[in-house]
Protein backbone atom coordinates (compact mmCIF):
# COMPACT_ATOMS: atom_id res chain seq x y z
CA UNK A 1 0.00 0.00 0.00
CA UNK A 2 1.27 3.39 -0.93
CA UNK A 3 2.61 5.36 2.08
CA UNK A 4 1.13 8.53 1.17
CA UNK A 5 -1.76 6.62 2.08
CA UNK A 6 -1.67 6.16 5.79
CA UNK A 7 0.96 8.36 6.37
CA UNK A 8 0.49 11.87 4.63
CA UNK A 9 -2.55 14.13 3.31
CA UNK A 10 -4.43 12.25 0.76
CA UNK A 11 -3.84 14.24 -2.89
CA UNK A 12 -6.96 16.02 -4.06
CA UNK A 13 -6.89 13.87 -7.08
CA UNK A 14 -7.58 10.64 -4.78
CA UNK A 15 -9.92 12.46 -2.31
CA UNK A 16 -11.95 13.75 -5.28
CA UNK A 17 -12.66 10.22 -6.46
CA UNK A 18 -13.22 9.18 -3.60
CA UNK A 19 -15.86 11.15 -2.41
CA UNK A 20 -17.38 11.28 -6.18
CA UNK A 21 -17.73 7.49 -6.19
CA UNK A 22 -19.34 7.82 -2.62
CA UNK A 23 -21.60 10.58 -3.44
CA UNK A 24 -22.72 8.88 -6.90
CA UNK A 25 -22.82 5.58 -5.13
CA UNK A 26 -25.44 6.36 -2.39
CA UNK A 27 -27.47 8.65 -4.95
CA UNK A 28 -27.78 5.29 -7.62
CA UNK A 29 -28.59 3.03 -4.59
CA UNK A 30 -30.97 4.81 -2.46
CA UNK A 31 -31.91 7.78 -4.78
CA UNK A 32 -30.99 10.33 -1.68
CA UNK A 33 -28.48 13.06 -1.08
CA UNK A 34 -25.21 12.29 0.78
CA UNK A 35 -25.24 14.83 4.12
CA UNK A 36 -24.24 14.30 7.61
CA UNK A 37 -26.89 16.90 8.81
CA UNK A 38 -29.52 15.46 7.22
CA UNK A 39 -28.66 12.46 9.42
CA UNK A 40 -28.16 13.84 12.20
CA UNK A 41 -31.30 15.38 11.96
CA UNK A 42 -33.72 12.52 11.08
CA UNK A 43 -31.56 10.74 14.77
CA UNK A 44 -32.28 13.04 16.79
CA UNK A 45 -35.71 14.37 15.61
CA UNK A 46 -37.85 11.70 15.52
CA UNK A 47 -39.95 11.46 19.01
CA UNK A 48 -41.56 8.57 20.19
CA UNK A 49 -44.70 9.45 19.37
CA UNK A 50 -43.84 9.90 15.42
CA UNK A 51 -42.99 6.19 15.71
CA UNK A 52 -45.76 4.82 16.95
CA UNK A 53 -47.69 7.03 14.73
CA UNK A 54 -45.77 5.68 11.72
CA UNK A 55 -46.01 2.00 13.75
CA UNK A 56 -50.09 2.43 13.76
CA UNK A 57 -50.31 3.99 10.14
CA UNK A 58 -48.20 0.68 9.44
CA UNK A 59 -50.79 -1.59 10.97
CA UNK A 60 -53.61 0.11 9.67
CA UNK A 61 -56.44 -1.68 7.34
CA UNK A 62 -54.65 0.08 3.54
CA UNK A 63 -58.86 -0.81 2.26
CA UNK A 64 -60.17 1.23 5.04
CA UNK A 65 -57.53 4.23 4.37
CA UNK A 66 -58.76 4.13 0.78
CA UNK A 67 -62.08 4.18 1.30
CA UNK A 68 -62.17 6.50 3.86
CA UNK A 69 -59.81 8.85 1.17
CA UNK A 70 -62.27 8.33 -1.46
CA UNK A 71 -65.42 9.23 0.68
CA UNK A 72 -63.34 12.89 1.29
CA UNK A 73 -62.33 13.26 -2.30
CA UNK A 74 -66.00 12.77 -3.49
CA UNK A 75 -67.62 15.09 -1.08
CA UNK A 76 -65.44 17.56 -1.32
CA UNK A 77 -64.72 17.59 -5.38
CA UNK A 78 -67.49 15.60 -6.67
CA UNK A 79 -67.35 12.34 -9.16
CA UNK A 80 -66.68 13.83 -11.98
CA UNK A 81 -63.48 15.03 -10.65
CA UNK A 82 -62.83 12.24 -9.05
CA UNK A 83 -63.29 9.76 -12.32
CA UNK A 84 -61.36 12.57 -14.57
CA UNK A 85 -58.33 11.81 -12.06
CA UNK A 86 -59.27 7.94 -12.45
CA UNK A 87 -58.61 8.28 -16.42
CA UNK A 88 -55.39 10.56 -15.98
CA UNK A 89 -54.09 7.77 -13.60
CA UNK A 90 -54.99 4.89 -15.52
CA UNK A 91 -53.23 6.35 -19.06
CA UNK A 92 -50.40 7.67 -16.99
CA UNK A 93 -50.02 3.72 -15.60
CA UNK A 94 -50.41 3.01 -19.33
CA UNK A 95 -47.91 4.90 -20.62
CA UNK A 96 -45.44 4.10 -17.86
CA UNK A 97 -42.33 2.21 -18.67
CA UNK A 98 -42.24 -2.01 -17.63
CA UNK A 99 -39.91 -3.28 -14.90
CA UNK A 100 -38.80 -2.20 -11.76
CA UNK A 101 -38.45 1.83 -10.99
CA UNK A 102 -34.66 3.15 -11.88
CA UNK A 103 -32.35 2.51 -8.83
CA UNK A 104 -30.62 -0.24 -7.51
CA UNK A 105 -33.40 -1.33 -4.65
CA UNK A 106 -36.41 0.08 -5.75
CA UNK A 107 -38.95 2.55 -4.66
CA UNK A 108 -37.45 4.62 -1.76
CA UNK A 109 -38.37 3.86 1.67
CA UNK A 110 -38.02 6.31 5.02
CA UNK A 111 -34.70 5.19 6.60
CA UNK A 112 -34.79 3.57 10.22
CA UNK A 113 -33.28 6.31 12.79
CA UNK A 114 -30.69 2.93 13.17
CA UNK A 115 -29.26 3.75 9.87
CA UNK A 116 -28.62 7.28 10.13
CA UNK A 117 -26.98 6.69 14.11
CA UNK A 118 -25.00 4.10 12.28
CA UNK A 119 -23.55 6.59 9.47
CA UNK A 120 -22.99 9.12 12.28
CA UNK A 121 -20.81 6.48 14.06
CA UNK A 122 -18.67 5.13 11.28
CA UNK A 123 -18.05 8.52 10.59
CA UNK A 124 -16.44 8.84 13.70
CA UNK A 125 -14.74 5.83 13.57
CA UNK A 126 -13.57 6.17 10.28
CA UNK A 127 -11.52 9.10 11.62
CA UNK A 128 -10.01 6.88 14.17
CA UNK A 129 -9.14 4.35 11.95
CA UNK A 130 -7.07 7.12 9.66
CA UNK A 131 -5.43 8.46 12.80
CA UNK A 132 -4.20 5.16 14.61
CA UNK A 133 -2.64 4.76 10.95
CA UNK A 134 -1.13 7.51 10.98
CA UNK A 135 2.63 7.81 12.29
CA UNK A 136 1.98 11.31 14.21
CA UNK A 137 -1.07 10.22 15.79
CA UNK A 138 -1.46 11.26 20.06
CA UNK A 139 -3.67 11.59 22.29
CA UNK A 140 -4.97 15.20 22.83
CA UNK A 141 -6.52 17.36 25.29
CA UNK A 142 -6.51 20.83 23.65
CA UNK A 143 -7.05 22.06 19.59
CA UNK A 144 -2.91 23.00 19.70
CA UNK A 145 -1.16 26.32 20.68
CA UNK A 146 -3.37 28.41 18.18
CA UNK A 147 -6.51 27.67 19.27
CA UNK A 148 -4.63 28.29 23.27
CA UNK A 149 -3.73 31.18 22.42
CA UNK A 150 -6.58 32.58 20.50
CA UNK A 151 -9.24 31.68 23.15
CA UNK A 152 -6.78 31.43 26.49
CA UNK A 153 -7.17 27.78 27.21
CA UNK A 154 -9.34 26.73 30.60
CA UNK A 155 -12.80 26.96 30.82
CA UNK A 156 -13.05 29.69 27.63
CA UNK A 157 -11.72 27.56 25.27
CA UNK A 158 -14.37 25.29 25.92
CA UNK A 159 -16.80 27.85 25.79
CA UNK A 160 -15.19 28.74 22.37
CA UNK A 161 -15.63 25.06 21.10
CA UNK A 162 -19.22 25.55 22.17
CA UNK A 163 -20.11 29.04 20.80
CA UNK A 164 -18.66 27.19 17.76
CA UNK A 165 -20.48 24.42 17.45
CA UNK A 166 -23.70 26.44 18.06
CA UNK A 167 -22.91 28.70 14.78
CA UNK A 168 -22.11 26.15 12.99
CA UNK A 169 -25.66 24.09 14.09
CA UNK A 170 -27.28 27.22 13.53
CA UNK A 171 -26.09 27.93 10.13
CA UNK A 172 -26.35 23.81 8.94
CA UNK A 173 -30.40 24.42 8.99
CA UNK A 174 -30.65 27.91 7.93
CA UNK A 175 -28.46 27.02 4.92
CA UNK A 176 -30.37 23.59 4.35
CA UNK A 177 -27.78 21.73 4.73
CA UNK A 178 -23.75 21.56 5.51
CA UNK A 179 -20.86 21.10 3.53
CA UNK A 180 -21.15 18.00 2.87
CA UNK A 181 -24.37 18.19 1.60
CA UNK A 182 -24.21 21.60 -0.64
CA UNK A 183 -20.59 21.11 -1.25
CA UNK A 184 -20.26 17.41 -2.16
CA UNK A 185 -24.23 16.71 -3.24
CA UNK A 186 -25.61 20.13 -3.96
CA UNK A 187 -22.91 21.09 -6.05
CA UNK A 188 -22.39 18.15 -8.28
CA UNK A 189 -26.09 18.40 -9.35
CA UNK A 190 -25.25 22.12 -10.26
CA UNK A 191 -28.38 23.30 -7.47
CA UNK A 192 -28.12 27.15 -7.25
CA UNK A 193 -28.38 27.23 -3.39
CA UNK A 194 -25.59 25.11 -3.41
CA UNK A 195 -23.53 27.00 -5.28
CA UNK A 196 -24.08 30.15 -3.21
CA UNK A 197 -23.94 28.57 0.11
CA UNK A 198 -20.55 26.38 -0.64
CA UNK A 199 -18.99 29.68 -2.25
CA UNK A 200 -19.79 31.26 1.14
CA UNK A 201 -18.47 29.09 3.67
CA UNK A 202 -15.68 28.47 1.56
CA UNK A 203 -15.18 32.19 1.28
CA UNK A 204 -15.49 32.87 5.01
CA UNK A 205 -13.34 29.75 6.05
CA UNK A 206 -10.82 31.36 3.50
CA UNK A 207 -11.07 34.99 5.26
CA UNK A 208 -10.96 33.34 8.62
CA UNK A 209 -7.89 31.41 7.90
CA UNK A 210 -5.99 34.72 6.83
CA UNK A 211 -7.25 36.47 9.93
CA UNK A 212 -5.62 33.86 12.55
CA UNK A 213 -2.97 33.94 10.48
CA UNK A 214 -2.56 37.83 11.12
CA UNK A 215 -3.49 37.22 14.57
CA UNK A 216 -0.61 34.51 15.43
CA UNK A 217 2.28 36.30 13.97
Amino acid sequence: MPDWLLHDYWPWWFSAAFFATMVVGVWLAERRLLGVSGSYAAAIERTREEDEAARRLDEADPAAIDDALMRATLAAFGPEAVAELEREQAAAAAAAPAGPPIGLTGPRQAMPRSAHVTFLVMLAVGGLLGALGSSGWEVRTDLGPLHEALTGGGAISLLALVGGGFLVGFGTRMAGGCTSGHGLSGCSRLQPASLVATASFFGTAVAVSFALEAVAR
